[in-house]
């Protein structure tokens, strides 16, 4: 891959916030970059060392918006 596709690669990448269900302030447990909110999902669950269901029952996420 040309390096030129590497900063094509990085511009679509989004930033996810991870947060704890029922936290009505939304503090983040912790922030993901990816690509798509699946892959966020994945990433986040994995750096918990939880399976995807056991993360979804106790973390919510959210993509950052601004900056």
């Amino acid at each position: 891959m040309a390096f030129w596709g590497k900063n094509v690669i990085f511009k679509y990448m989004k930033k996810f916030k991870y947060y704890i269900k029922g936290d009505k302030n939304k503090e983040q447990v912790g922030v993901i970059t990816a690509g798509s909110y699946y892959v966020a999902l994945t990433k986040a669950s994995n750096k918990k060392n939880l399976s995807l269901t056991e993360f979804n029952y106790l973390f919510e996420i959210e993509e950052l918006k601004g900056k």
